[in-house]
C-alpha cells in the first residue's frame, strides 16, 4: 500500500530552480526577493559546477532538493531558502567562497545559517571532527532553529540517495547517526512527517529484515481490514454529516519505525490496534470537539485512550483530540481516530509556519521544549568536547527518555526512573507524600515510569496530598 508520509517529499522528478522560483511567487515573494533566490542559486551552482554526487547527477540537484524540501516543512522564509541553496557552497570552494563572502552578497542572516549547517573541517582525527560538528549543530539550534530545518531537509535527501554509497558500512554508520542524532532534532522542530520519513529511510539500513517484515504485515492487515475501515469512515462521515460538521477524513497508517518500537517494547503485532486509523480534518476548534462528542455517542470510547491534545498539546507544535473506539466488527474491533484542524495537522506534520508567530517568537517556544532545555543546559555544564558528548548521548540522545509534565514543568528523565525520584526532584513539598496514583490505584512512590506513562502529572487530591496521575500515549 502507498506510505503516505513519504508522498510530499517524493524524489522521483528533478526540482528546478524555475519550481523554486515558482512556490515562492505563489506565496507572495516579491520580484526582490525572487531575485535574491536566484542569485543564491547561481552562486551555488557556479561552485558546485564541477561536482558530481555518486548518483551520477550534477551536485546542483542536491542543493535544489534541500530547498524545496525546506518549503515543504512550511517555510517560504527567504533568507533560509538562500541557505538551503548555499548550504555546501563554503565547505565544498576550499577556501575559495567563505562565511565572509555569504555575508557580503547576502546579509548576515544567511551567512549565520549557512555556518550554521557548515561543517568543521580543520580537525585531523575523525571521532574527534565528528563530535566538534555535532555539538557545532547543536549549538546552532539553540540560536536558529532555521539551521536545523536546513539539516533535517539536507538529510531527507541524502539518505533518499543513501543507496548511491557502495560501502554498506557507511550506509549503516549513517543511518544510525541519522536515527540517533537528526530524528530527535526534526521532532524538536515540530516536523513530524521530515521525522518519520528519516526514521523510515534509517530502519531500512539498520535493520532491513524486520523493516521489510513489518511492511508485509501491515499490507496483511490492510487487506484483512480494508472493507471494514471503509465501513467505519462511511458511518463516521454520516454521523458527523448529521450534525451538521463539515469535515474530510483521511486514512493514515502507523509508521514502520513506530510498530518496530512497539515489537521491541514487547508488543505483539496482533495487539496492535491502531496500525490503521482514521483521521478528521475540521474547520475549527469548536468542530473538533463537537466531532468527537458525536463519534464518542455513537462508539463506547476505550477506557483510558481519550488525549486532548488541543487544550494540552503533546508537544508544541502537535494538537489533536484522539482516542480509541470500540467498533462491532470482529475484522476490525478497534478503531482509532484523530480530530483536527487544517492548520493543526499542517503544524503536526510540517513545523511553525508564519501563522505561529515571527522566527523569534518561535525560536523562543523551541527553547521551552524539554530537548531544547536539556541541551542548552548540556551545552552551559560542558566546556569539553568528550564531556559533552559523553552528556549528550546519555542524557539527551538515548532512546530511553521519557518525557514528563510534573506541575506545569516538562522534563526528561531516563526510562527506569521510579516516581518517587522524579517528585523529590520537581516537587517542592514532597515529604508529604505517601503514595501516588496511577488509573485511579495506589501505587508505591518506587514504581517505576516505563512505556506506558509517558507523561505525569501532579495535583493535590482532596486531602492535600500531592497526587501523580498517568496520562496516556498518543
Amino acid at each position: 500500500m502507498n506510505r503516505n508520509y513519504f508522498r510530499k517529499f517524493s524524489v522521483d522528478e528533478p526540482v528546478t530552480i524555475i519550481d523554486i522560483l515558482g512556490k515562492l511567487q505563489k506565496y507572495g515573494a516579491t520580484l526582490e526577493e525572487l531575485q535574491k533566490v536566484e542569485k543564491a542559486y547561481i552562486v551555488a551552482k557556479k561552485i558546485h559546477e564541477n561536482q558530481i554526487r555518486q548518483s551520477g547527477e550534477q551536485y546542483i540537484t542536491h542543493p535544489l532538493h534541500v530547498a524545496w524540501y525546506v518549503m515543504i516543512m512550511e517555510s517560504y522564509d527567504i533568507d533560509e531558502i538562500c541557505a538551503a541553496l548555499l548550504h555546501d557552497t563554503v565547505e565544498d570552494s576550499k577556501g575559495k567562497y567563505t562565511i565572509a563572502d555569504v555575508e557580503k552578497d547576502f546579509n548576515p542572516t544567511v551567512a549565520m545559517l549557512v555556518d550554521g549547517v557548515t561543517k568543521i573541517k580543520n580537525i585531523s582525527e575523525p571521532k574527534t571532527k565528528e563530535q566538534a560538528n555535532t555539538k557545532k549543530i547543536l549549538e546552532s539550534f539553540t540560536i536558529d532553529f532555521r539551521c536545523i530545518r536546513i539539516k533535517v531537509a539536507d538529510r531527507i535527501h541524502n539518505m533518499k540517495t543513501l543507496h548511491f554509497k557502495p560501502d554498506p558500512e557507511k550506509r549503516v554508520k549513517i543511518a544510525k547517526e541519522t536515527m540517533q542524532l537528526i530524528v530527535p532534532l526534526a521532532k524538536a522542530i515540530g516536523s513530524h512527517q521530515a521525522k518519520n520519513i528519516l526514521e523510515e529511510l534509517s530502519l531500512q539500513y539498520i535493520n532491513p529484515t524486520a523493516y521489510n517484515s513489518i511492511n508485509e504485515l501491515k499490507d496483511q492487515r490492510f487487506e484483512e481490514q480494508e472493507l471494514s475501515i471503509l465501513e467505519f469512515q462511511r458511518k463516521v462521515m454520516s454521523i458527523l454529516n448529521k450534525a451538521g460538521v463539515n469535515h474530510y477524513l483521511e486514512l493514515r497508517d502507523l509508521t514502520t519505525n513506530s510498530i518496530y518500537r512497539r515489537l521491541q517494547a514487547g508488543y505483539q503485532f496482533d495487539k496492535i490496534a491502531d496500525v490503521f486509523y482514521t483521521k478528521v480534518i475540521v474547520p475549527d476548534r469548536k468542530s473538533a470537539y463537537i466531532a468527537q462528542g458525536e463519534i464518542h455517542e455513537a462508539y463506547k470510547v476505550v477506557q483510558g485512550t481519550i488525549n486532548d491534545y488541543i487544550s494540552n498539546p503533546d508537544s508544541i507544535f502537535y494538537q489533536s483530540l484522539n482516542s480509541l473506539v470500540y467498533n462491532p466488527d470482529e475484522k476490525m474491533p478497534f478503531a482509532k481516530v484523530k480530530i483536527r484542524t487544517v492548520e493543526m495537522d499542517n503544524r503536526a506534520k510540517y513545523g511553525p509556519d508564519s501563522s505561529c508567530g515571527s522566527i523569534d517568537e518561535i525560536q523562543k517556544m523551541i527553547l521551552n521544549d524539554p530537548f531544547c532545555v536539556v541541551l542548552r543546559k548540556l551545552l552551559e555544564e560542558h566546556d569539553d568536547l568528550e564531556g559533552f558528548y559523553k552528556a549528550l548521548n546519555e542524557e539527551l540522545l538515548t532512546p530511553n527518555l521519557i518525557k514528563v509534565s510534573v506541575e506545569d514543568k516538562n522534563v526528561l528523565v531516563p526510562k527506569g526512573t521510579t516516581i518517587g525520584q522524579v517528585a523529590s526532584k520537581y516537587i517542592p513539598d514532597f515529604g508529604i507524600m505517601e503514595y501516588a496514583m496511577i488509573n485511579g490505584q495506589k501505587v508505591p512512590l518506587d514504581t517505576i515510569i516505563s512505556n506506558p506513562y509517558s507523561q505525569i502529572s501532579a495535583s493535590n487530591d482532596s486531602t492535600g496530598e500531592k497526587i501523580l496521575q498517568k496520562l496516556p500515549n498518543k
